[in-house]
């Protein structure tokens, strides 16, 4: 139907319809067959008005170059830019052009399609196959907020469900998702994950509950992940590095702190910026992101199980600022003694609960002399000496009996240094026993370490526990 203010289809089917990028000679989307139900297009407002498109046996062909730009819209683009006239220059102002207003009230998927996926912007190159199992897309419109449902397959068994509602046209404006991935195979997506955090996945699988929200072009999202069995190995020593320096540990540990005697780690990592603003790095963002949860995570749990103990973990892990380790409260010991300080059997026993639950960890146990210890040794020595001296006197046939000043005695310094590192060899040694007996722990999972002698005032007579 046509007049002077409308053009209008009831009805349009097309079959076998393919796009072709004439450059490439290769297929960008095939469709089996497509269906348009009402069109009317009315070029005063300028508005176009669908009523419904169906789609079967959808193909597509998405690739991403080096710069994560769609490879597929350059032809297009460039065919656009030859098509468009050139304005010509003019001194007269002229009004903007309206627009064209687009409504689309439904988008439905009648039989199954299939996108191929190639990225190039990550190495090695990624390529998957997608089925397209629904796409059921209600008004999507320039000017009112849509609705979408759309469920992807990827292999046999990983399931991609989305489903949200917003400006569907200008997302970036106004959109609300809800997105989740059952049981992704992590060692496929190694170039992701060595690309945004530094490390491969040698196995692993990956459960998500996706949640974002795009308002006025900035992102509040919050991704929460069940990895199973996951296992790494670094590839990229600098971005390894950037996610360590963000969570104050390294991945090798998070993973390793995180899973429970399961072999799965529970873990969410919110997501915000400007995705205007120059430092707008989505690499950097997760870095940044999957770092500061994997420490709030880490800490959080480990502060819980050692209550009430648990609050000196981030004082104790601050004064390490180690990324390799996380500092637990050391075990307490009586000057000069392998005799624990009150209270110290119950953190003993909190420690063992945590290295049952977390099977992957192993703990470092680093006796320590102090200087009370050091004090202590020395007067003991001194206090030997005095006795021999008197002994020897006694033992004499004189009647002159010379009293033994103690503050002559001199005590042989290497002696000292001995019975120091003995001290905190022994508090180590018992530490690891009780562990070992009290927890039914293996002993490859308690490791001792080079014993030492702290002589600061504040120093503490301890074994030190790090995992």
């Amino acid at each position: 139907r046509h007049d002077a203010k409308q053009e209008q289809i009831s009805r349009l089917e097309l079959e076998n319809i393919n796009f072709v990028d004439a450059g490439q000679q290769s297929s960008m989307v095939k469709l089996e067959r497509l269906k348009i139900d009402d069109v009317n297009f009315e070029p005063q407002n300028p508005a176009l008005t669908i009523r419904q498109l169906t789609l079967a046996k959808p193909q597509a062909q998405i690739t991403l170059d080096d710069k994560k730009q769609l490879s597929e819209l350059e032809p297009l683009q460039k065919t656009i830019a030859r098509l468009t006239p050139k304005p010509k220059p003019s001194t007269e102002k002229k009004a903007p052009a309206n627009p064209l207003d687009i409504s689309i009230k439904q988008i439905l998927l009648m039989e199954k399609g299939e996108i191929a996926f190639e990225d190039h912007s990550v190495a090695p190159i990624y390529k998957t196959r997608i089925a397209l199992d629904q796409i059921d897309i209600s008004d999507l419109s320039s000017r009112q907020d849509g609705q979408f449902t759309i469920a992807l397959q990827q292999g046999d068994y990983t399931k991609i469900s989305l489903s949200g509602n917003g400006l569907l046209l200008d997302p970036a404006q106004q959109l609300e998702l809800k997105a989740k991935i059952k049981q992704l195979d992590l060692p496929p997506v190694t170039p992701y994950t060595s690309h945004y955090m530094g490390y491969g996945m040698k196995s692993g699988v990956i459960d998500s509950n996706i949640k974002v929200k795009l308002e006025k072009r900035k992102i509040d999202a919050l991704v929460k992940l069940k990895i199973d069995s996951i296992e790494v190995v670094e590839t990229d020593k600098k971005t390894a590095e950037q996610v360590t320096s963000a969570s104050g540990m390294s991945l090798d540990l998070a993973i390793s702190s995180l899973k429970n005697k399961n072999n799965v780690i529970d873990l969410k990592l919110p997501i915000k910026g400007n995705i205007d603003e120059p430092d707008f790095d989505l690499s950097l963002i997760i870095n940044q992101a999957m770092g500061k949860a994997m420490k709030a995570t880490t800490l959080a749990y480990l502060k819980t199980s050692l209550q009430p103990f648990g609050s000196l973990i981030t004082l104790y892990s601050l004064a390490k600022a180690a990324a390799d380790h996380i500092t637990l409260p050391p075990v307490l010991f009586e000057v000069n003694s392998t005799e624990y300080q009150p209270d110290q059997t119950a953190l003993l026993e909190k420690v063992i609960k945590v290295l049952n639950e977390r099977p992957a960890l192993k703990i470092k146990a680093c006796g320590i002399s102090s200087l009370a210890d050091e004090k202590a040794i020395r007067q003991q020595l001194i206090e030997q000496e005095a006795a021999r001296l008197e002994k020897a006197q006694a033992e004499k046939k004189t009647e002159v009996k010379t009293p033994v000043d103690k503050n002559t005695i001199r005590i042989d310094e290497e002696l000292v240094q001995q019975k120091m590192m003995e001290l905190a060899d022994n508090r180590a040694a018992r530490v690891k026993a009780d562990f070992i007996k009290l927890g039914k722990l293996k002993s490859k999972r308690i490791l001792n370490c080079l014993s030492s002698s702290n002589l600061d005032k504040k120093s503490v007579a301890s074994v030190e526990l790090t995992i």
